[in-house]
């Protein structure tokens, strides 16, 4: 007798992410979100400076990087001349406007000025 039980539909392609901020404040905010509004999207570490970032995405390879561009150690921008930035998406996040025209610069990357909103990701992740 075949089953006749309903079938789930398969469960949306996973992507990992990773979050770097210097401040754990904001660590904890965007970890929540994507938590909560962000099934598809598997956070696979946090980081705080340049040195723990680049272990963290070596040791990881996620598909998207959470990046705040002031970090201990340096900035974002100097985590990304030392990986290959061009596998992942770069999701920049920063509260200075001022950056936005260095970021541009990097293939495969969005700029989110702080405060963030839960639209203004959907739209980074689309």
């Amino acid at each position: 007798m075949p089953n006749m039980s309903p079938s789930l539909p398969p469960a949306p392609p996973t992507r990992t992410a990773v979050i770097i901020d210097d401040e754990q404040r904001g660590r904890m905010f965007l970890s929540t979100i994507l938590a909560k509004h962000f099934p598809g999207i598997e956070e696979v570490g946090q980081a705080k400076s340049v040195d723990e970032s680049i272990a963290l995405i070596e040791g990881t390879t996620p598909d998207i990087i959470f990046l705040d561009i002031e970090i201990i150690g340096g900035t974002g921008f100097d985590v990304l001349t030392r990986i290959l930035a061009g596998r992942h998406l770069i999701v920049f996040i920063s509260a200075y406007a001022n950056y936005r025209e260095e970021a541009d610069r990097y293939p495969n990357s969005r700029f989110l000025l702080k405060p963030i909103s839960i639209g203004m990701l959907r739209e980074a992740l689309a």
